[in-house]
């Protein structure tokens, strides 16, 4: 579904609320495909890990900023990667009593830290795993790509 900043109601109602509160959801889809609209000041990280770029700007900071909207701070990969390595943790510390994220997140932060690590990027910001944020770059739709091959 379409996500615009300009105001666009549906039988009265503004859909842009709608629309970010349930890509929001942890429910399909988990794609996020983004233009220069979805580059700054949205949160659709949750459970996103995957950002499609249907055309690529001439700066890279720009692209950083698309990318941020999912690659931040206990972004879903990251979740998924700390699951698949401390999720017992959540029952053998009574998780039905505590929130489970932070039981599983100061595990993980105790490991690094036992390990020589911080315990401040990893494991908030990255951790080793088989997921991953995932990056596809649609070149033939791409501004930059178009006026490449057409000059």
């Amino acid at each position: 579904m379409r996500f615009a900043t300009t105001t666009e109601d549906e039988d009265g109602i503004r859909r842009t609320g709608i629309v970010q509160a349930a890509f929001k959801s942890p429910f399909r889809p988990f794609v996020l495909a983004t233009t220069s609209i979805g580059q700054e000041g949205l949160d659709f990280h949750p459970y996103c890990s995957r950002v499609v770029h249907w055309n690529l700007p001439r700066n890279p900071v720009e692209i950083e900023q698309r990318e941020g909207r999912v690659h931040r701070y206990k972004n879903h990969a990251v979740r998924r990667n700390l699951v698949a390595e401390f999720g017992k943790v959540v029952g053998q510390q009574g998780g039905l009593n505590h929130d489970p994220w932070s039981l599983i997140f100061e595990a993980a932060r105790l490991h690094e830290v036992a390990n020589g690590g911080t315990g401040d990027l990893v494991p908030y910001w990255l951790y080793p795993g088989d997921a991953k944020i995932e990056r596809v770059v649609l070149l033939p739709l791409s501004a930059a790509r178009s006026s490449a091959t057409t000059s």
